[in-house]
């Protein structure tokens, strides 16, 4: 699933570089609330600014707790957060990077499917395939492989 580290309570030695690998990919959840100070806040940015902050600090955390920073659980996660959670994840899924091909449209989806109720929220997980349905073709995300 994307946004994990994988940790073998089997093997120690394995795990030598997991924590300080974890530590620094959580760094970046604090490097984004750090730069949001910058931000001079308005009466007309508060409520946008509250909303990106809650999304920053949150968007890690996952719907079974075991997320980062602070180990949030289901609805104690914010709304925004969870969704950006889903939608984030998406996009990476399908999205081709340097060390990998896009996977798609059906395999992230199947992804998604598994991480409900441990690392998304289910009802969004859901709602959000009632949209995608929709949407497919409007972003031209190969529902299956070419071959």
């Amino acid at each position: 699933m994307p946004n994990k580290v994988y940790y073998n309570s089997a093997c120690p030695i394995c795990n030598a570089g997991i924590t300080d690998q974890r530590k620094r990919m959580e760094q970046h959840v604090n490097a984004g609330l750090t730069e949001l100070k910058v931000f001079k806040v308005t009466q007309n940015s508060a409520g946008a600014l509250k909303l990106a902050l809650q999304i920053i600090s949150s968007h890690h955390e996952n719907y079974d707790g075991s997320g980062y920073p602070k180990g949030l659980v289901g609805e104690g996660i914010p709304l925004a957060a969870r969704l950006v959670s889903v939608v984030d994840s998406y996009i990476a899924m399908v999205s081709p990077r340097p060390h990998r091909v896009a996977m798609t449209a059906l395999d992230a989806r199947s992804v998604l499917k598994v991480g409900a109720g441990v690392q998304y929220d289910p009802n969004i997980v859901q709602a959000f395939f009632e949209l995608d349905e929709r949407v497919f073709k409007k972003l031209q995300i190969p529902e299956k492989a070419s071959d």
